[in-house]
């Protein structure tokens, strides 16, 4: 300890560099024994899901869309469900009506429409496709779901 009284500080700090190299050298690196594999998790959710790359992939046949619920865009932001109900009503008899609103509550300018035959749908959707109602065009097509 008195040696390190009369020593420069820079001489004490080099000095400990060098034995905490000392030790760094003398440690083992303790031995692992019975390295086990990593968990493989056999989820259905893997990248590669056919075992058999040169079996083509099966190929899903376009779900034929709902014939009797259509979808309506570009609808005015102050067109109301009366006004759509009342528009549509005059084709056929209808199971729903309704305009698609988001979080906010403002519409986001398209509807759903349901009827109850496919034939009435037919006649409203050539009827009423590129029409105007409220001053804007709206434009008529069979509904589609997500799922299709």
């Amino acid at each position: 300890m008195s040696d390190k009284i009369n020593m420069s500080l820079d001489e004490i700090i080099k000095q400990k560099k060098e034995s905490q190299q000392k030790q760094r050298m003398n440690k083992k690196k303790p031995h692992v024994q019975n390295k086990q594999k990593p968990f493989k998790r056999n989820n259905s959710n893997s990248k590669r899901k056919d075992k058999n790359p040169k079996q083509k992939p099966k190929v899903q046949k376009e779900a034929e869309p709902s014939k009797t619920k259509l979808f309506i865009k570009g609808l005015s932001i102050g067109t109301t469900n009366n006004e759509l109900n009342d528009a549509f009503t005059v084709y056929g008899k209808l199971v729903s009506c309704g305009i698609n609103w988001d979080k906010l509550g403002r519409s986001k300018g398209t509807a759903q429409v349901e009827y109850k035959t496919a034939e009435e749908a037919a006649t409203a959707l050539e009827k009423l496709n590129n029409t105007e109602i409220a001053g804007h065009t709206i434009t008529v097509a069979y509904f589609k779901s997500k799922e299709e």
